[in-house]
């Protein structure tokens, strides 16, 4: 089973951990009015990438969401099914933090590019760009929240550029004992695989009985059999840099 793991800066983290339940999290305490969601496009290297965000009133600080290989940041992070509170965003609002989810190349709104890869470099570069628009923007550092294989991600960020956050949390690090990652760069196909995604796929991820309601269940479904699944990422890549 994957593995909760918090690099620990200021307290943030601390509290992070203890809501950790993400994706698919309960907030029961939730006001029934919720913050406006904003989208913006940044461009990274002249590529757009879809941002989303959501804002409290006073705002002790800044979040940045990044998701997993399955879903893009909305159905991870803003899932929005009428009669429960799932939203993580909503969540972190009602905290008082301002929150970003950032839509990985080829996922959600943000297109792939030319290549129609999303390397592990490419995806913390993209990170670490999105990190210093929010910045530029606030002037003070977000706290970096990494998903599955956005915590490898964002792993990958500050082990680059360890003053770039304020805190980092690794949720569900896919992280398994035996398994090394290789130091051999792989090689990619001048054209990027990919196929069309199917229910029984997307059911895959709810293994618990009982988890989740069969409406959201539902509406999961929908979302990630509209996909497209691509084939665009190499385990071996992953070579840890001091």
């Amino acid at each position: 089973m994957p593995n909760t793991t918090t690099l620990i800066l200021p307290a943030i983290s601390r509290w992070l951990t203890s809501v950790i339940f993400v994706g698919f999290l309960v907030f029961p305490e939730l006001a029934a009015a919720k913050a406006e969601l904003l989208q913006h496009s940044v461009e990274v290297e002249g590529h757009p990438m879809a941002l989303w965000e959501k804002r409290a009133s006073k705002p002790k600080g800044t979040i940045l969401l990044l998701h997993g290989k399955t879903w893009s940041a909305l159905p991870d992070f803003d899932l929005q099914v009428t009669g429960e509170n799932l939203s993580f965003m909503d969540g972190l609002v009602e905290k008082g933090y301002t929150v970003y989810a950032l839509d990985s190349r080829g996922y959600g709104g943000t297109p792939r590019d030319h290549t129609g890869w999303l390397t592990p470099d490419r995806a913390a570069q993209d990170a670490t760009a999105i990190l210093n628009w929010i910045k530029s923007r606030n002037g003070i550092a977000s706290h970096l929240f990494g998903w599955s294989y956005g915590s490898m991600v964002a792993q990958l960020v500050v082990q680059r550029l360890p003053d770039l956050v304020s805190s980092v949390t690794l949720f569900g690090y896919p992280y398994y004992q035996g398994r090394f990652a290789s130091t051999e760069r792989p090689e990619y196909p001048a054209e990027a695989p990919a196929k069309e995604n199917t229910a029984h796929n997307a059911a895959s991820d709810f293994i618990t009985p009982g988890s989740i309601s069969d409406e959201l269940q539902r509406r999961c479904l929908l979302i990630r059999c509209g996909s497209i699944l691509r084939i665009c990422i190499n385990g071996r890549h992953w070579i840890l840099r001091g």
